[in-house]
């Protein structure tokens, strides 16, 4: 009878275990990825007429890429992708602000207001930066859909 006791009481025990280990486990796995709205989702183009080249954003539902004209490099944001510095947040931060949306890395306050709107009957993707008492902001952006249209406004 004790020999049964014991069999029963370990297996209560194994068992016990391996549930609270199973759950514990998917739990910690669980994040909340952090997605780019649908109305900044695209490849988009802005021609940069000093340069002759184009920049580029390109957003798809969990990621958002930037490339400068400058530059041969694509600047990668994720929404997947959960770095120790954010403490359990993504690499991807969106922010809604006052109708315009905050897209850049988790827990920075730079980078353009985005929207999408209507430019010369077009869609287009304005990226502003507004001035600050600390600069003069910068320079609004537009990007289109196709490149010829980027180039031709």
């Amino acid at each position: 009878m004790r020999k049964h006791f014991l069999a029963i009481l370990l297996l209560v025990a194994t068992l016990g275990l391996t549930l609270s280990v199973g759950t514990t486990t998917a739990n910690a796995k669980r994040h909340h990825y952090t997605t780019v709205p649908t109305s900044l989702r695209g490849h988009w183009y802005h021609y940069n007429s000093r340069r002759h080249k184009y920049d580029q954003v390109k957003a798809t539902k969990y990621h958002f890429y930037t490339k400068s004209a400058t530059s041969s490099h694509w600047y990668k944001l994720s929404g997947k992708k959960f770095p120790r510095y954010a403490y359990g947040h993504s690499e991807l931060g969106v922010k809604k602000y006052h109708g315009n949306y905050i897209v850049g890395k988790y827990a920075t306050d730079g980078g353009p207001l985005w929207k999408k709107m209507t430019r010369h009957h077009h869609a287009s993707l304005r990226a502003s930066r507004p001035a600050t008492m600390e600069d003069e902001g910068a320079p609004t952006k537009y990007y289109f859909k196709t490149k010829a249209l980027a180039k031709q406004f």
